[in-house]
């Protein structure tokens, strides 16, 4: 405790206690600065991450939303292609009814033709049988009366042929 180590070491200290040596001041701005820097990076950062979180959820859901599209078209494109082969059966069922109908119609038709026809020819067979039967009645009836005249005999066989 001499007077002189007092004025030296007076002349080391600072005359405000409280306030730090130009060294310290500089260290504690520079360390200030970097923690600022630091606390400002972890910021970006944290907010690049989010970011990138929200641009991946946004592109999992566009793709979730193309995925289900995909799908919704393809089971309508499945729905068109089905009702197209159901309507497609359809339509040939109806031809193959159709079909057997009018095969059957024809059959029918041609059945009745074949029996009109041959009813036809029986008539005319019979209209000649009869016409037959009674030329020889007139003819046993002439021959019974006694004339015999061919054209007499003719006009009575035909009667519309001479008039």
């Amino acid at each position: 405790g001499s007077p002189a180590s007092d004025v030296v070491s007076m002349v080391q200290r600072p005359m405000n206690p409280a306030e730090p040596h130009p060294d310290q001041k500089a260290d504690k701005a520079v360390r200030k600065v970097k923690e600022v820097r630091k606390h400002k990076d972890e910021e970006d950062r944290e907010h690049r991450l989010h970011e990138n979180q929200i641009s991946e959820e946004q592109t999992r859901h566009e793709e979730d939303e193309v995925m289900k599209s995909h799908a919704v078209e393809e089971k309508s494109n499945k729905q068109t292609s089905l009702k197209a082969a159901y309507h497609e059966k359809e339509v040939r069922l109806v031809k193959a009814d159709n079909d057997e109908k009018e095969h059957n119609y024809s059959e029918r038709n041609a059945k009745r033709a074949a029996k009109a026809a041959q009813r036809l020819m029986d008539e005319e067979a019979h209209r000649k049988h009869q016409e037959e039967l009674k030329a020889r009645d007139l003819y046993a009836k002439t021959q019974h009366e006694g004339e015999t005249d061919p054209q007499a005999l003719e006009a009575l066989l035909h009667p519309t042929e001479g008039k």
